[in-house]
């Protein structure tokens, strides 16, 4: 019997659900099959290059558009050498073979709730709407001699409503094939056990005539926390170990500083319940700063401090002659309600001088304002659905509490503990410097081994020399005066800001005056990698591009074992998009582990079988039940 099944992967990316085919599986009555992958399909030759390097397999730049769905969606006419595809290009690069697998996954974007609802009604993604009806039309033609077994087609929730009348179209022309179909809601996270959530919805197609086993629904995976996916991985900005993608995003000060604040397991909209007080500068100045002199009273002592607030010198004063009087206009500067009348309105242009300003409230019933930009995922909690998009618009960020293994951050690293009072809790570790227990044991007898640890006197005559070699074997130890103990000059020096650096030299930071007393404070919008250690110990960072990949459950490494890359792919934002576009492989393995079993005991002659799982796709009304002795 033939146990290798093959599969194509029209709209396929960079083939997150061809590298879930060719790590299945199937299994079915002690039959493992394999998966051979005949090819993928897509419009995007990024795309497609990445998929032939992650599977070895060809993949095919075919566009799927209709000559007015390409105008609608480009806004102009195709190039003089594009042309519409037809049936028989699919026929050619399966190779003119019927293959038993169909896994695709039409664009979403017109589909997802993340798009604005007027923009999704416009003529261009209605146009892209289409392309899941137009390539499913082209493949059945293609194949209608001898049709697919099961065809699998995957896409986001939102086409049940905003592609509503794509996919009762596209189901007719199934059922007029021959298809029985089934449609359903997965969480691909619990499906392919991965550490992030993702809802899909999937509508399967099983041809009773090339398959008729029934199908089962995958059983749900336990979900794993993001530090179960993120902690085996090297640490952010390791690029040797994660490779490119692996480097920190560039954030500026003030989104690292709300990141900062931010709990974890919550987004932007805890800034709006936050205790800033609490959080500023605390500077208790000495008496007298910040004093403001009367101005009928004798000034206090001069000092030389450069301004207010810098010592208790006299630096500020009430000064009358402002001509502030009542008789000023009283509108400067005021804000009216949004629930009052407005005010006379004069030429005045500015704040100053009479502009009138209001406090609007209508900001905080923006229908279309995300609820995820800027949250803050727990460490231990399964990630929120990746998107390609950045941090402010939901991209992912958490707070990572592997900065406390920095040195000097374990309160139990080198402990000592006490021979009189309880052990400290026993973990799992077999260094001192990591936590290991150590213990002033006082049952030493050193009068048993004289000499044991011996430090010499440089004043005495020597000890007799044993023949030995370790230290707490003999008094082999010397007080030696000659030994200046003390650091040379520069040792961990920090040079000041206002003076000039002394001779760079080629040590580290532990043998030369290479750090600096740094006092500036970034700009609001500088960008950089900011270390910032949140009020919850972590660190509240965005994830990598790397750590999205492996969130979704991409290989950590390519084939020839260098750490994941996309190829060809220079933007982090495109190579984002990709990744957050992708069918999780994990998932894609599981969904195609169930149909090949259903095909190999259609292979097998075998059209019943029993199981824990539910059906997924059932035999048809039609077919007579087997009895069963």
């Amino acid at each position: 019997m033939n146990k290798k099944l093959t599969a194509i992967f029209p709209f396929c990316g960079i083939g997150g659900g061809a590298i879930g085919a060719k790590a299945a599986r199937p299994e079915a009555f002690g039959v493992v099959g394999e998966v051979e992958v005949v090819c993928g399909m897509d419009v995007d030759p990024d795309a497609c290059r990445n998929f032939e390097a992650f599977t070895g397999s060809p993949c095919y730049q075919f566009d799927f558009f209709s000559r007015q769905q390409f105008i609608d969606w480009h806004g102009h006419e195709p190039p003089d050498d594009w042309r519409e595809l037809e049936p028989d290009d699919i026929w050619r690069a399966c190779d003119y073979k019927t293959p038993d697998i169909s896994f695709r996954s039409a664009p979403c974007k017109g589909f997802t709730g993340l798009l604005g609802g007027k923009k999704s009604k416009s003529k261009k993604y209605q146009a892209l709407n289409q392309l899941a009806l137009r390539e499913t039309e082209l493949t059945l033609k293609a194949f209608e001699h001898d049709p697919i077994p099961v065809m699998l087609m995957e896409n986001v929730p939102g086409i049940q409503t905003r592609g509503k009348d794509v996919l009762e179209k596209l189901k007719k022309m199934m059922i007029d094939a021959g298809y029985l179909i089934r449609e359903a809601v997965f969480c691909a996270g619990e499906i392919g056990g991965l550490g992030a959530r993702r809802k899909r919805y999937i509508l399967i197609a099983r041809h009773p005539d090339k398959c008729p086993a029934e199908i089962f629904e995958p059983a749900k995976l336990p979900l794993k926390t993001i530090g179960d996916v993120i902690s085996p991985l090297p640490m952010p900005g390791d690029t040797a170990a994660g490779g490119r993608h692996h480097r920190e995003p560039m954030l500026s000060w003030l989104v690292a500083l709300r990141l900062a604040t931010i709990p974890a397991g919550k987004d932007w909209r805890a800034l709006e319940e936050l205790d800033w007080q609490n959080l500023r500068v605390q500077h208790e100045p000495r008496n007298g700063a910040y004093g403001v002199e009367d101005w009928e009273k004798p000034s206090r002592a001069i000092t030389g401090a450069a301004g207010p607030g810098r010592s208790n010198s006299a630096t500020a004063i009430s000064d009358p002659r402002a001509g502030y009087s009542d008789a000023r206009y009283n509108n400067i500067y005021r804000i009216y309600r949004h629930d009052e009348p407005a005010p006379c309105v004069t030429s005045g242009a500015h704040p100053s001088n009479g502009a009138t300003l209001i406090s609007d409230p209508r900001i905080q019933h923006n229908e279309n304002k995300q609820g995820n930009a800027y949250r803050i995922s727990r460490f231990d909690e399964p990630a929120p659905t990746i998107t390609g998009a950045r941090l402010g618009s939901g991209g992912v960020a958490i707070n990572d509490p592997r900065v406390n293994k920095w040195a000097g951050k374990y309160p139990g690293t080198y402990k000592v503990s006490d021979w009189e009072t309880p052990a400290s809790t026993i973990i799992g570790q077999t260094d001192i410097q990591t936590g290991a227990l150590s213990i002033n044991d006082p049952r030493v007898k050193t009068e048993l081994y004289p000499d044991c640890y011996g430090v010499q006197s440089w004043d005495d005559p020597a000890k007799t020399v044993r023949a030995t070699e370790r230290v707490m074997q003999s008094a082999c130890s010397i007080a030696d005066p000659r030994v200046n103990c003390s650091p040379r000059n520069g040792t961990y020096g920090v040079m000041e800001w206002d003076a000039s650096a002394p001779t760079v030299t080629g040590g580290d930071v532990h043998s030369g005056t290479s750090a600096v007393a740094d006092p500036r404070i970034p700009d609001d919008y500088e960008r950089g990698v900011w270390i910032i250690i949140s009020l919850d110990g972590t660190r509240h960072r965005a994830l990598t591009t790397f750590e999205l990949a492996m969130l979704q459950g991409m290989p950590r490494y390519m084939p020839d074992r260098r750490p994941f890359e996309l190829v060809g792919v220079k933007s982090d934002k495109k190579a984002r998009e990709y990744i957050g576009n992708l069918v999780p492989p994990p998932s894609a393995k599981r969904w195609i582990e169930e149909i090949g079993a259903a095909i190999l005991c259609s292979r097998q002659g075998v059209t019943f079988r029993m199981g824990y799982q539910a059906v997924w796709v059932a035999p048809g009304a039609e077919e007579q039940p087997t009895l069963v002795h």
